[in-house]
């Protein structure tokens, strides 16, 4: 596949721009409701740090190439490649899977061949992603690291979707680890988008929520002692 302007016959030319409770012998009260409440509130505190961070869907401008760095609610992407400046570059969606961005190669560098790699400025324990390749089918691969030692890896092959020109997926990992390696290690290019992730929770959260369910058992063992 040759390259003119980091365009290519299969990428290339496609690159663009509560209610009180009861029961038979006490009513919880109001510090019990109370307890209840603060504990409820850190539940929710803590479900809306886990809430997915989302990244190249859009908030990249066109054109953008790697290495570049994208925060979306406080977490940061770092996105390189060991082709840069330009191994990638934000471009309009070619595939089938929803969105109107990807991020893609080749970039203004022309490499082929190439890893995509995303680091987090915290640790995450989970993401997914879509993906697709310069192929009609073909294994994509994501590794996960923690520290700079790999903690995991996943592998999907890619297949043409109905009415669709190449192989494309959605790829997945769950564990600990804070960057990510991807590879298409049987075509020449690919490109991802629409990336969903989630935070390790944060212990302070954790050790609030801890004494908080404590008190709440204890106003109601002593209100069933009443």
């Amino acid at each position: 596949m040759q390259i003119n302007s980091f365009q290519s016959s299969g990428f290339g030319n496609r690159i663009t721009e509560p209610q009180t409770q009861t029961n038979g012998r006490a009513t919880i009260g109001h510090a019990t409701r109370c307890v209840f409440a603060l504990a409820v509130l850190l539940l929710f505190s803590t479900a809306l740090f886990a809430g997915d961070f989302n990244f190249i869907n859009g908030d990249v401008p066109f054109g953008t190439t790697t290495t570049f760095a994208d925060t979306n609610n406080g977490m940061t992407a770092t996105f390189s490649s060991p082709a840069d400046p330009g191994g990638f570059i934000t471009a309009q969606n070619f595939f089938s899977f929803p969105g109107f961005q990807i991020l893609v190669d080749p970039g203004p560098a022309g490499a082929s061949n190439i890893p995509l790699n995303i680091s987090f400025s915290a640790p995450l324990r989970d993401i997914s992603m879509n993906f697709g390749i310069d192929g009609q089918s073909g294994p994509f691969q994501l590794e996960a690291f923690l520290g700079g030692k790999l903690v995991g890896s996943t592998t999907v092959n890619g297949s043409v979707p109905p009415g669709g020109n190449f192989g494309e997926g959605t790829i997945s990992f769950a564990g600990d680890f804070d960057s990510v390696e991807l590879i298409s290690s049987s075509t020449p290019y690919f490109g991802i988008a629409n990336i969903g992730a989630d935070p390790v929770p944060e212990p302070t959260s954790l050790m609030l929520l801890v004494p908080a369910l404590a008190g709440v058992g204890g106003v109601l063992r002593r209100k069933l002692k009443k």
